[in-house]
């Protein structure tokens, strides 16, 4: 059984506040950032699917439990859709 993360104990743990990832040479680097600070890491493709695979679980387990659907912010290479309208933009507009 996995050993549950305890707040305060082991080594410092830090809010990421964005993230930022590649594959280069095989690898997959992963990049955190949490205000001034970059922690980047570096895992082979296995691994990273392997969390992928552990993420996406996880997180489907607490929408179940909550009834509520986590937002997905999308990726910064996806398109956005502005929430904003400019006058003449929207329904019925041409």
């Amino acid at each position: 059984m996995d050993e549950p993360i305890r707040p305060g104990s082991g080594p410092m743990k830090v809010l990421a506040e964005s993230f930022y990832c590649r594959i280069v040479n095989g690898l997959h680097i992963v990049s955190f950032g949490s205000g001034e600070e970059e922690f980047r890491f570096a895992l082979p493709l296995s691994a990273s699917k392997t969390f992928a695979r552990a993420l996406t679980k996880q997180i489907q387990e607490i929408e179940k439990k909550t009834g509520q659907e986590i937002k997905d912010l999308g990726l910064s290479d996806e398109p956005v859709i502005s929430p904003i309208k400019m006058d003449g933009e929207g329904e019925g507009s041409k």
